[in-house]
Protein backbone atom coordinates (compact mmCIF):
# COMPACT_ATOMS: atom_id res chain seq x y z
CA UNK A 1 0.00 0.00 0.00
CA UNK A 2 1.14 3.63 -0.74
CA UNK A 3 3.08 4.81 2.38
CA UNK A 4 4.63 1.03 3.81
CA UNK A 5 8.29 2.42 2.94
CA UNK A 6 7.76 5.01 5.69
CA UNK A 7 5.78 2.86 7.71
CA UNK A 8 8.37 0.41 7.65
CA UNK A 9 10.76 3.01 8.75
CA UNK A 10 9.39 4.26 11.34
CA UNK A 11 8.58 0.81 12.52
CA UNK A 12 12.00 -0.50 11.96
CA UNK A 13 13.77 2.90 14.06
CA UNK A 14 10.73 1.46 16.77
CA UNK A 15 12.52 -1.63 16.89
CA UNK A 16 16.03 -0.41 17.21
CA UNK A 17 15.12 1.88 20.15
CA UNK A 18 13.68 -1.10 21.86
CA UNK A 19 16.82 -3.38 21.32
CA UNK A 20 18.47 -0.61 22.81
CA UNK A 21 16.61 -0.51 25.52
CA UNK A 22 16.98 -4.48 26.35
CA UNK A 23 20.90 -3.80 25.95
CA UNK A 24 20.33 -1.63 28.97
CA UNK A 25 18.58 -3.92 31.00
CA UNK A 26 20.94 -6.92 30.44
CA UNK A 27 23.80 -4.15 31.52
CA UNK A 28 21.70 -2.91 34.34
CA UNK A 29 21.38 -6.43 35.69
CA UNK A 30 24.38 -7.60 34.98
CA UNK A 31 25.78 -4.89 37.15
CA UNK A 32 23.52 -5.49 40.09
CA UNK A 33 24.47 -9.28 40.08
CA UNK A 34 27.57 -8.25 40.18
CA UNK A 35 27.34 -5.50 43.14
CA UNK A 36 24.77 -8.24 45.13
CA UNK A 37 26.77 -11.08 44.35
CA UNK A 38 23.37 -12.96 44.34
CA UNK A 39 19.82 -12.96 42.35
CA UNK A 40 16.80 -11.42 44.25
CA UNK A 41 13.53 -11.40 43.17
CA UNK A 42 13.54 -8.08 41.51
CA UNK A 43 16.58 -9.37 39.84
CA UNK A 44 14.75 -12.71 39.27
CA UNK A 45 11.74 -10.74 38.19
CA UNK A 46 13.80 -7.95 35.90
CA UNK A 47 15.17 -11.19 34.35
CA UNK A 48 11.68 -12.97 33.38
CA UNK A 49 10.62 -9.29 32.14
CA UNK A 50 14.28 -9.11 29.87
CA UNK A 51 13.04 -12.26 28.17
CA UNK A 52 9.61 -11.53 27.44
CA UNK A 53 10.92 -8.06 25.69
CA UNK A 54 13.23 -9.95 23.23
CA UNK A 55 9.82 -12.40 22.13
CA UNK A 56 8.33 -9.52 21.55
CA UNK A 57 10.59 -7.91 19.79
CA UNK A 58 11.28 -11.13 17.73
CA UNK A 59 7.96 -11.86 16.79
CA UNK A 60 6.80 -8.31 17.01
CA UNK A 61 9.06 -7.57 14.17
CA UNK A 62 8.73 -10.82 12.35
CA UNK A 63 4.64 -10.25 12.20
CA UNK A 64 5.26 -6.42 11.42
CA UNK A 65 7.59 -6.76 8.41
CA UNK A 66 5.90 -9.85 7.54
CA UNK A 67 2.36 -7.82 6.82
CA UNK A 68 3.31 -4.65 6.00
Amino acid sequence: FPGASVLLTYVSYAMYAGWIVVAGMIAFYAIEAHRSGHYSERMKRGIIDLIISVIILTFGWAILTGAI
